[in-house]
């Protein structure tokens, strides 16, 4: 009994598993025969016609090239996947040996011409052919498809990254080579075969070439200058030098692998992270990984949110407020995604809101003295009354609530100058910048410098609420109002001099100095 054959393929079915790819089907066929035509050895000189065929729905291509040896087995054109010596080669583009099939399947009809013979495949089958050429292969494909697809087919074969050193002519015209405006290395998995010719899942150091995106196309992933997936969302187009894990169509590659891309081009490609790109896929993406360096964190986060910025301290909510009225953005925890935060912390990318602008000056690994009273200097006494006084008079006005309490403390290390919480007015004596505010009040001059008065009532102010509340300028408005006619409060203040003392009258209800 006659055995029969393994297997029987279905032409129309293998032909449906390339149509998969939607209307830009066509375009695989000049991808696939390229491609062949760029793996050619030694190849130097690829001829690409389209042309619609006169009176007919059909659309014929050719592809020719000049290798020395042509195609080396005319066999592998119709036997799925058997043994290429591609699929040991990482830098060869084909791994499955169906690319042909699939176009032989779709084809009304194809031929192919070369050093070592010839084959046709048309509705009635496979026919050897007598012919040969003494160098280089020729295929032609006759398509089933309309005059207007035409420029499909023309479009992929202009999409195609053209190495250096191969001139590729598409119907009598020598396209040019575009060069890459930079490149890099980056650990990229690929298959390649073993000594068995099994595939094998590995991983390469593979070079990448970066490329300004093609106009029509926009940003590109290519394997070997073959396009394969777009790239929404990127500011690159990244040709990769080996084999991209794609599928039988190729057309997807794996998530994991665009994002190990994208983390190593943003790396690389600092430079080009501005304000738009910053908050692009694959910026964002690589902000997210692991491998991200320090570097492109810093670099994204200022990209993002500019070069003053704070993360706000939920402990310190003040201080978040305070930094938005210097100009800074406030960065809040939805923001960024888990694993942007967790890198953010790592490189410490964003200072909090209160290591920036503390809320509180009295931080008792801070401060290093609370001096009394017999070593205030003049001006440090008459702005203590003062701010007594202030409170008073406010607080009889309906504008402040209740009483002040004011301390003084010696922090150096601590950022303000003073500070108010929960009815505690604090003057930091420790800090240059408030001493000499306190070096204008001198003996005999009946009004206290303006600095010294805006100090008092802008921390009087924080006690409805931070800078960016409602309430704080309600008050600060208020106040301004009712200090118009307050300015005995400055000579009363200063009698403290006179006196030698730092008593305040007792029935202003603010307590003692």
């Amino acid at each position: 009994m006659t055995a029969k054959p393994h297997f029987e393929v279905s032409r129309p079915g293998l032909a449906q598993l390339l149509e998969r790819r939607g209307d830009d089907w066509p375009a695989f066929v000049v991808y696939e025969l390229l491609q062949n035509a760029l793996d050619a050895d030694h190849a130097s000189s690829i001829d690409v016609e389209v042309h619609p065929v006169p009176g007919i729905a059909r659309i014929e291509v050719v592809v020719r090239d000049d290798s020395p040896d042509g195609f080396r087995d005319l066999t592998h054109a119709y036997t799925l996947f058997a043994p290429s010596e591609k699929k040991a080669n990482a830098e060869l583009r084909g791994r499955f040996n169906l690319g042909e099939k699939l176009v032989i399947a779709v084809a009304r009809e194809m031929e192919i011409v070369s050093t070592r013979g010839g084959v046709r495949f048309d509705e009635d089958g496979r026919h050897d052919l007598r012919r040969r050429r003494t160098a280089g292969s020729e295929v032609r494909v006759l398509l089933s498809l309309p005059h207007d697809r035409a420029t499909v087919l023309v479009d992929a074969a202009r999409s195609i990254l053209i190495p250096s050193s191969v001139a590729l002519t598409l119907n009598g015209e020598v396209l040019p080579h575009c060069a890459p405006v930079s490149h890099f290395t980056a650990s990229l998995a690929t298959v390649v075969a073993d000594s068995e010719g099994v595939l094998r899942p590995t991983k390469r150091i593979a070079r990448v070439e970066v490329f300004e995106p093609d106009p029509d196309l926009g940003p590109y992933l290519y394997e070997l200058g073959i396009p394969v997936v777009p790239l929404d969302g990127d500011r690159y187009s990244y040709n990769v030098l080996q084999k991209v894990p794609v599928d039988l169509e190729r057309c997807s590659v794996p998530p994991g692998y665009l994002r190990t891309l994208r983390v190593s081009a943003a790396n690389a490609l600092l430079e080009a992270i501005d304000a738009e790109q910053a908050n692009r896929a694959w910026v964002r993406d690589a902000l997210g990984d692991e491998r991200a360096s320090d570097d492109l964190v810093r670099t994204a986060i200022r990209g993002r949110f500019g070069e003053k910025v704070v993360v706000a301290d939920p402990k310190d909510h003040e201080s978040a407020q305070t930094a938005a009225s210097h100009g800074y953005t406030v960065v809040r925890g939805g923001q960024l995604s888990a694993a942007e935060w967790e890198n953010v912390r790592r490189v410490e990318a964003i200072p909090s809101s209160h290591a920036l602008f503390p809320t509180s000056i009295v931080d008792p690994s801070l401060v290093e003295e609370y001096p009394g009273e017999e070593t205030w200097s003049p001006g440090t006494r008459v702005i203590v009354a003062y701010s007594h006084l202030l409170a008073a008079a406010l607080a009889e006005a309906g504008i402040f609530h209740g009483k002040v309490r004011v301390e003084v403390v010696s922090c150096p290390g601590a950022d303000n100058r003073a500070d108010f919480l929960e009815g505690h007015l604090r003057f930091n004596v420790g800090r240059p910048n408030l001493m000499a505010v306190l070096d204008l009040i001198v003996p005999g001059v009946t009004a206290l410098p303006d600095e010294a008065v805006a100090l008092v009532l802008h921390e009087l102010a924080h006690q409805d609420g931070g800078h960016l509340d409602h309430d704080y300028h309600k008050f600060l408005t208020a106040a301004g109002a009712v200090m118009r006619r307050l300015g005995h409060l400055d000579a009363e203040a200063l009698k403290v001099l006179d006196r030698g003392d730092g008593a305040v009258v007792a029935d202003r209800g603010v307590g003692t100095v």
